[in-house]
């Protein structure tokens, strides 16, 4: 079974942990061929999958090294696919084109099938965590009003210590906005055509533009109206 990718604007950055590039129109994103895991150009190697009949197809450095150490130790190919050449050399018969309904195949070395990443030995950045809404915690997308009345769509995150993180894309590791909202005034606003306004007020702040900080984002559903709710009162302490 081919894996399901991770969308395109899942993240703003490669998903390998330790690589630091962030995609922009020459710097592409690439879908691991094997558990569809969104890499850069540097990141992308190609290695035989089971799942494309053994063809050369790109993998991430995770799965690459999963199914270098595969081939290494003799498992990685079927015995039906194994042919003994005259030379006395192991050859991989792989289909030309399509899947095995293709009847022209092509002998091939096992090693010209492995074609290592830029990036070796890196591993999946861990997304899970900032997805768990446990200990009073939540995430998920809103709409966060601009200092010119504008809205922008947001992947938000309210952590321990009542740190409010803004992603640009719900898998991103480095915040766009962070705030400490420890002390600010909550206000909370039910909106005609469903969702809430959420205002975080503070009104002590040192500033020389304005003499209030808001942060203000609109949630849409009703079911992550009231997890927003909740996270922020009891957090702010508001009855």
């Amino acid at each position: 079974m081919k894996p399901l990718w991770i969308p395109d604007d899942s993240s703003t950055k490669c998903l390998m942990e330790g690589c630091p590039t962030v995609f922009t129109f020459l710097n592409r994103r690439h879908h691991c061929r094997n558990c569809g895991w969104l890499i850069c150009s540097d990141c992308v190697g190609k290695a035989p999958l089971s799942k494309f009949h053994f063809k050369k197809e790109i993998v991430c450095p995770e799965c690459y090294d999963i199914l270098e150490e595969q081939y290494n130790a003799g498992t990685l190919f079927p015995a039906n696919i194994l042919v003994r050449c005259s030379d006395g050399l192991f050859r991989i018969r792989v289909p030309k084109s399509g899947g095995l309904q293709d009847k022209k195949s092509s002998l091939v070395e096992p090693q010209t099938l492995f074609v290592p990443p830029v990036n070796r030995r890196l591993k999946h950045m861990n997304v899970s965590e900032r997805m768990l809404q446990s200990n009073g915690f939540v995430f998920g997308k809103v709409m966060v009003k601009t200092p010119k009345g504008n809205e922008v769509m947001r992947y938000a995150q309210l952590s321990d210590g009542m740190v409010l993180k803004f992603y640009k894309a719900p898998f991103d590791d480095d915040p766009f906005e962070q705030y400490v909202i420890y002390g600010f005034q909550l206000r909370e606003t039910e909106l005609e055509n469903g969702g809430a306004q959420f205002d975080l007020i503070h009104e002590n702040q040192i500033r020389t533009d304005r003499k209030e900080h808001v942060i203000s984002f609109r949630v849409e559903h009703e079911k992550s109206v009231n997890k927003w709710s909740t996270a922020l009162r009891q957090g702010l302490g508001v009855e």
